[in-house]
């Protein structure tokens, strides 16, 4: 708005890339609540994940409320060491105060809903939150790597961690193999955590008699970097550490028990893949059923204002990623284009633009030939909540506008 203030403004790009999904667009658990499954989610990650973003069209029941928020002046002695002392004193690892819930937690909510709604098909969604900084396992998962790596106290407390991510993606820096090891140590960690939790839930689901009949689908959003390209955390590239991720799948009735698919695909293709496996047709989309023919997969990431105010002119680009087989080529948009073997070079070490041009030219062609029969669908034209108060609270608990958060 032309009237707005300097904060306004400054405000309204808090929200960087976070687009609502748009009412227009068409969710899983729409297709599913419109052919008669009940529908829940329960989620961890109450940012990103906030009704306000649009993600609970077509839930019966969504739970994105944070576990508490707390927003006091972090910087206070009271503050800063009477949380520190409460916290050891208890064994929390740093995790006294965070806001959102516990894989226990999102694992008791699953397990109380599926067992009053197992009766009726339905389709519950489970958001973890764990395996993200701070890096901070509870005990009993804090040494999954070994007793010998010393567990490393700066990982716990996110303004300390967040001030060393940040001076080592601008300025580079050296990360030594021990610092590595606990970093690797403590992430591992909150992954064995939630691992755990999840294995829970699925005994649960064996008592109730539901196993064997149920679709399970467990994947991830991202990936994590640790020193890769000068990077750390996520959402800060689109190498490998972040962009491969697993997708595990427990077919009903153990069918395809014991298969690995080697070809890459998209987590795009689970939405095939369920209404596949339930029998329905599938809209027109991309998505394809997992298991299909293999194809060229493709990835974007958009130039962001925050990340290069934050580390910098590298990241003053958009990127777009085509895989074909072996071969992963980066289209940039600043020119600084890359080819890799992912095969002979699964680090991303040895840029082939130059030396195998005529994969790279057939990988481009690949990019142009999608971009010009994908539609181009502007999901800003159809928000009609701008972002409140509240959500750039929340954002900041979490750490995402930068700075240190105070839970």
């Amino acid at each position: 708005h032309s009237h707005a203030s300097k904060g306004t403004l400054a405000a309204d790009r808090s929200m960087l890339n976070g687009i609502p999904l748009a009412p227009s667009q068409l969710t899983l658990a729409e297709y599913l609540a419109g052919r008669g499954y009940n529908t829940a989610a329960f989620v961890a990650n109450y940012v990103w994940l906030a009704r306000q973003f649009g993600l609970q069209q077509g839930f019966a029941w969504y739970h994105d409320r944070p576990r508490y928020l707390i927003f006091l002046k972090s910087g206070t002695p009271l503050y800063k060491h009477g949380l520190r002392i409460a916290d050891r004193l208890l064994g929390r690892n740093g995790k006294l105060l965070q806001g959102y819930w516990s894989a226990r937690t999102v694992t008791r909510f699953a397990r109380s809903w599926t067992a009053k709604n197992s009766r009726t098909p339905f389709f519950l969604f489970l958001n973890y939150m764990d395996p993200h900084e701070t890096y901070a396992p509870l005990p009993g998962f804090d040494r999954i790597q070994g007793k010998d790596i010393p567990y490393n106290d700066m990982l716990t407390h996110l303004s300390r961690w967040q001030k060393f991510r940040d001076d080592y993606i601008t300025n580079g820096g050296t990360l030594d193999e021990t610092f590595l090891q606990q970093v690797a140590n403590q992430y591992d960690g909150e992954l064995a955590y939630c691992d755990h939790f999840l294995g829970e839930f699925i005994e649960s689901l064996k008592e109730q008699g539901i196993y064997d009949n149920t679709l399970i689908i467990i994947t991830s959003d991202h990936g994590e970097f640790f020193g890769e390209h000068q990077l750390l955390n996520h959402g800060v590239g689109i190498y490998e550490g972040g962009l491969r991720v697993p997708i595990l799948v427990k077919y009903p009735g153990r069918e395809h028990a014991g298969e690995v698919i080697s070809e890459r695909v998209s987590i795009g293709d689970i939405f095939a893949t369920v209404l596949e496996v339930l029998g329905f047709a599938l809209p027109e989309c991309s998505a394809r059923p997992l298991g299909a023919a293999a194809r060229p997969i493709l990835a974007e990431d958009y130039e962001n204002h925050q990340k290069v105010r934050q580390y910098g002119e590298r990241f003053r680009r958009s990127q777009t990623v085509i895989y074909s087989g072996d071969w992963k080529y980066i289209h940039s948009s600043n020119g600084s284009h890359e080819l890799y073997n992912l095969r002979s070079d699964p680090q991303e070490t040895i840029n082939l633009v130059d030396l195998r041009p005529a994969i790279a030219r057939d990988l481009a062609a690949g990019i142009a030939d999608w971009r010009e029969k994908t539609p181009y669908f502007d999901g800003t034209a159809h928000i009609q909540e701008q972002m409140t108060p509240e959500m750039r609270r929340r954002l900041r608990s979490l750490g995402y506008l930068g700075g240190g958060a105070s839970h």
